[in-house]
């Protein structure tokens, strides 16, 4: 009778630990799945489903944000390079390190890139059921602020000016006015 009582203590204890881990590791898999939806050389094809709203527009509006460089390295060269470098490494494999579940719905994470030195902060928000990337690095608030700029710019007209300046760029002031206005269309003025 003890040995029954005391089997069903040690399985009262070790069943929901090993239930609880399995869980821990099931949770830090799904987002580490996410993260290979992190803005790098643009958006991945059905990022949608993987970003929240917000960063998925953040990211999409800056990426789109014309820059009037036509060839030359731009002020929106970062956004290129949120995960990867300029080469031909291959997939990034992610590692969740440790996340903290800060509230019901939100995870904040370190998340490392095997290969990579670097430790980076990730947050995932729970909607409808799925967990999703919210931001990376901070990179939200930087392609907001970086869209900020780049609208001031358009609306005081220093692009084109700088453009229709130069007799080698002022053949792509109509282009980048066409840019220009499939932005806006896209974005609102």
């Amino acid at each position: 009778m003890k040995r029954i009582a005391f089997a069903a203590i040690v399985a009262a204890i070790v069943v929901p630990l090993a239930v609880s881990c399995g869980k821990k590791k099931d949770l830090g898999a799904q987002l580490e799945e996410v993260c290979r939806y992190i803005p790098d050389h643009g958006l991945a094809k059905g990022a949608e489903k993987f970003l929240t709203e917000s960063y998925y527009n953040a990211y999409s509006e800056a990426f789109d944000a014309p820059t009037g460089a036509f060839g030359y390295i731009d002020g929106n060269e970062w956004l290129y390079y949120l995960v990867s470098g300029n080469g031909d490494a291959g997939a990034p494999v992610f590692k969740i390190e440790d996340m903290d579940r800060t509230e019901p719905e939100r995870i904040d994470a370190s998340v490392s890139i095997v290969g990579d030195s670097e430790k980076h902060r990730a947050v995932f928000l729970l909607e409808n059921g799925s967990w999703r990337l919210d931001d990376w690095d901070n990179s939200k608030a930087l392609c907001r602020e970086y869209v900020k700029t780049m609208r001031a710019s358009y609306a005081d007209g220093s692009i084109e000016k700088s453009l229709l300046a130069d007799p080698e760029t002022a053949p792509n002031a109509e282009q980048f006015r066409q840019e220009l206005e499939a932005f806006y269309a896209k974005y609102g003025k």
